[in-house]
């Protein structure tokens, strides 16, 4: 039980301590961001208003209503006060710790999971989006809580039912980031690399999926019925691929304008007309620019893990809400960088040296960081993206602290044990 309790209290110490330092306000310095958009979406939910857009007051799906949810039910309760966010990210995040610590001693006994839970518990890109009204944190947690899921919880044959209920959680988490529908994919895969028939792991795999949609469909019909169109997670499909996808894209975030305008249409109508033409657009200029493509998808893969320091960039609004002194701001983002470089040195060993003796977590994880990686160069990357699943560098790095034990047991002469006996 002290392992567990210790990577819970580091956790938890150091995102409380995080959190009441760098005090954050999504209304302060004429924010124009997610972090706006979350706090005063939450504020109408809790108002009873319904999902609306804090900019034009109208119904909306540009952002996925999961978060807002969560921080409006969080609003009903407690005061609609940023620093209640900060308190439940801190919460979120401690469980999403125990499930790293849960994910490494599946992956490989105490040694991998304490060292797991302690790197994930002390990683400070984590810790600085802790105090933010973003959607990282919680869909981070329910992305840990899947992996551990599916880890602990296998189909069969007479019985399928676990992989809707995989499904189901899938939906439920890509209602805070559409992202999350790449997992039935990397599920079935998982299934069929450990063992599955490859019938089975796709019939399971189909089974998730369908699981997600039913979850969706009430989301849906409610966007076709306010935007008249069938949004299945939100009306920034469009944009996130135009983003990509268009002359001028550079493979990140770009404040190039689309050109087009909605002026024709009522106003309840033109984020739904936008969302379609701009993904129109897109797909037609990567149909006709494969050379340009090409290029893109190179820059997304660099841009997705070139960085860890953007939870200190959101802190400070980019520059226009100052919270540091310019040596504190470049502390942190050398702390940021530096430790975010060295544990994804180690984590990709372990999870590779895990693959190569076909350990289950470790075939899980690299499937969800290449799949996760996958959906960016698909639209656009910001190193931001790369938060949810960056858990698995931290087992990863855990499993080579248990092979360098099981080494120093053997330089010892003690009796050898299997690597990762406890791997499923």
């Amino acid at each position: 039980m002290l392992a567990p309790l210790a990577v819970a209290a580091v956790a938890a110490a150091v995102r409380l301590w995080w959190v009441l330092y760098a005090r954050f306000d999504p209304l302060r310095a004429g924010r124009f961001d997610d972090s706006v958009f979350y706090h005063e979406a939450a504020r109408h939910l809790a108002a009873g208003r319904g999902l609306i857009s804090p900019w034009t007051g109208l119904s909306t799906a540009l952002w996925p209503p999961g978060y807002p949810a969560f921080l409006g039910a969080l609003y009903r309760v407690f005061p609609d006060d940023p620093l209640v966010a900060g308190i439940a990210n801190v919460a979120l995040a401690t469980a999403t710790a125990l499930g790293v610590y849960a994910i490494g001693t599946v992956a490989g006994g105490r040694t991998t999971g304490l060292v797991a839970g302690l790197m994930f518990a002390l990683w400070p890109g984590q810790v600085w989006f802790t105090s933010l009204t973003m959607s990282e944190v919680l869909f981070t947690a329910m992305v840990v809580a899947l992996c551990l899921a599916a880890l602990r919880w296998r189909p069969r044959r007479d019985n399928a039912g676990p992989a809707l209920v995989l499904g189901a959680g899938i939906g439920l988490a890509a209602l805070v980031r559409g992202q999350a529908l790449v997992l039935p994919a990397v599920l079935a895969v998982f299934w069929w690399a450990t063992g599955a028939r490859w019938k089975q792991a796709l019939l399971w795999g189909t089974l998730a999926a369908a699981g997600a949609v039913v979850v969706l469909v009430p989301w849906t019909v409610r966007n076709a019925r306010e935007l008249g169109s069938p949004i299945l997670v939100s009306s920034n499909l469009g944009g996130n691929l135009w983003q990509g996808h268009h002359e001028g894209a550079n493979g990140g975030m770009t404040t190039d304008v689309y050109p087009r305008p909605f002026d024709h249409l009522s106003p309840d109508r033109r984020e739904a007309a936008r969302s379609n033409a701009m993904l129109r657009d897109a797909l037609k200029y990567i149909t006709t620019h494969p050379i340009d493509e090409a290029k893109l998808t190179a820059a997304k893969v660099r841009i997705l893990w070139e960085a860890d320091s953007v939870g200190i960039d959101w802190a400070e609004a980019y520059g226009d809400d100052p919270m540091f002194t310019a040596d504190t701001r470049q502390t942190l983002q050398d702390l940021s960088n530096g430790y975010y470089f060295a544990v994804l040195g180690l984590g990709i060993a372990g999870i590779s040296l895990g693959v190569a003796r076909r350990n289950g977590p470790a075939v899980l994880l690299a499937l969800l960081v290449a799949a996760w990686t996958m959906t960016h160069v698909v639209f656009f990357a910001d190193s931001r993206f790369h938060f949810p699943v960056v858990f698995a560098f931290a087992v990863g790095t855990g499993m080579v602290a248990s092979a360098v034990v099981e080494i120093l047991r053997r330089v010892a002469g003690r009796p050898p044990r299997p690597l990762f006996a406890k791997a499923s």
